[in-house]
């Protein structure tokens, strides 16, 4: 009988004390509840960065793309908008426009005032090698002024695949102007 009591006691002395303590259970929120408003939460996120995102981004930029028109061997342009301008975007509408072929590629653009450094892959220099050098000409005149204009440039060097571009006519060591 006295373990009966003492244990009916410690029972009210405990209950007592977790009554009286003043502390407040934390709510406790159903896990999917919490779940729901996590992903809410990531959502706004999401659509606030979304509407960052749009803010950042430039206006369409506009190209000017040199060819050669097929009919009178003229040197032609064409305008066209990018969202961005960069060098694999410039090499895709070259590409578009026919001057140069499926294979040839970008491998970097440097930019250093008002000079830039154009290197090419082997591609490239081998479809200016298979040119005459009226067809070597017009292909570089194409490649140059358009990047120049691109890039507000004076001068670009153009190399393959960091060294000397050679052609069965020139050895292009130097920079490149603007051809009129």
């Amino acid at each position: 009988m006295k373990k009966k009591i003492m244990i009916v006691f410690c029972m009210a002395f405990l209950f007592g004390i977790t009554a009286c303590s003043g502390e407040k259970k934390p709510e406790q929120k159903p896990i999917v509840n919490e779940q729901q408003e996590e992903q809410k939460e990531t959502e706004v996120t999401s659509d606030e960065e979304m509407s960052d995102i749009e803010d950042q981004k430039a206006d369409p930029v506009e190209v000017i793309i040199y060819k050669i028109d097929g009919e009178t061997g003229e040197t032609v342009t064409e305008s066209k908008e990018v969202e961005s301008l960069t060098e694999k975007e410039i090499w895709v509408l070259l590409k578009e426009a026919g001057m140069v072929e499926e294979g040839t590629g970008v491998l970097s653009l440097k930019k250093n005032g008002n000079k830039l450094e154009l290197d090419l892959n082997k591609a490239f220099g081998d479809q200016l090698r298979s040119y005459g050098t009226a067809g070597e000409q017009e292909l570089l005149t194409c490649v140059v002024n358009t990047f120049l204009d691109a890039y507000k440039g004076s001068e670009i060097k153009i190399t393959e695949e960091g060294e000397t571009l050679l052609s069965g006519h020139a050895e292009y060591e130097d920079y490149f102007q603007k051809f009129e």
